[in-house]
């Protein structure tokens, strides 16, 4: 395949692997309408669910009377209940929090909504090389996120739109020894020059607002002379740097320790 064609079809498989279970993330104002604030996704860990996302998108709104997310069967709105793992912003503030992870246990009422991704397509580990990797992130923006239908809202019905780009993996050492950051504990990605909705439509603009809290997925090896590549979410999306021109995660072996750490390891019996 060629490059552009290899690309487009590791992100068409991206969004047919992980969409389902990649969510926008709202807050509830007194009175008013659902705000969107960022991205969420729920993944299945010994047999439980967790919904994860960036503690600075839920920071002051993790009330589980104030937090909402959507669906994507029907695109209605699921409240959370129950309590965050919130990670602790320290003295400095969360700008200066290189973990800036949020995790909730989905409830058995929430779960039976909910797809998730299996623990088989999660990256429990950082690989030895990561050369030539190609990483796409998929998550909903805030600028076109924005209005809401009334008569969607009065039927709790919403319509996110969903936004896509793809690049290389990165590993920006300055960047991460300046954010108390290692390659074991975080990973990056090169921010993508165009960004493409679920349309087709392509956009200039790179690092949307609102993609905060949303995977970011090892979409294929951009050598490999066969496309097929188990694909896997390989981190939590923090944050962006224009100066190094990178996308920032907290690896997913990282969120799985303090899920055990916070939650225990215990399975949950199958229904």
């Amino acid at each position: 395949m060629e490059s552009k064609e290899l690309i487009n079809y590791m992100t068409r498989n991206s969004l047919n692997n992980f969409a389902h279970a990649i969510f926008p993330i709202y807050r509830f104002e007194i009175g008013g309408s659902p705000v969107h604030i960022g991205t969420c996704f729920s993944i299945e860990h010994h047999n439980r669910k967790f919904l994860i996302t960036a503690a600075h998108v839920i920071d002051h709104y993790s009330d589980d009377r104030t937090l909402a997310f959507a669906t994507t069967s029907q695109e209605r709105l699921v409240q959370v209940q129950g309590e965050w793992y919130v990670s602790e912003a320290g003295e400095l503030g969360r700008e200066e929090d290189p973990i800036d992870l949020a995790l909730h246990e989905l409830t058995e009422e929430e779960a039976c909504k909910v797809p998730a991704i299996s623990s088989s397509q999660i990256e429990d580990q950082a690989p030895d090389e990561s050369s030539e990797r190609m990483m796409t992130i998929i998550g909903f923006p805030t600028s076109k996120n924005k209005s809401i239908k009334p008569t969607d809202l009065s039927r709790k019905r919403l319509s996110p739109v969903r936004v896509q780009y793809a690049d290389m993996e990165d590993v920006p050492v300055s960047y991460f020894e300046e954010r108390g950051m290692s390659s074991r504990s975080h990973v990056a990605m090169l921010r993508g020059a165009r960004s493409m909705f679920d349309d087709g439509m392509e956009d200039n603009t790179i690092g949307h607002r609102g993609l905060s809290g949303g995977p970011m997925i090892f979409a294929g090896l951009s050598n490999s002379g066969s496309p097929i590549q188990p694909q896997k979410v390989v981190g939590v999306i923090l944050e962006q740097d224009e100066r190094c021109g990178v996308v920032v995660a907290l690896r997913m072996s990282e969120v799985l320790r303090r899920i055990e750490n916070f939650f225990g390891s215990r399975s949950r019996p199958r229904p």
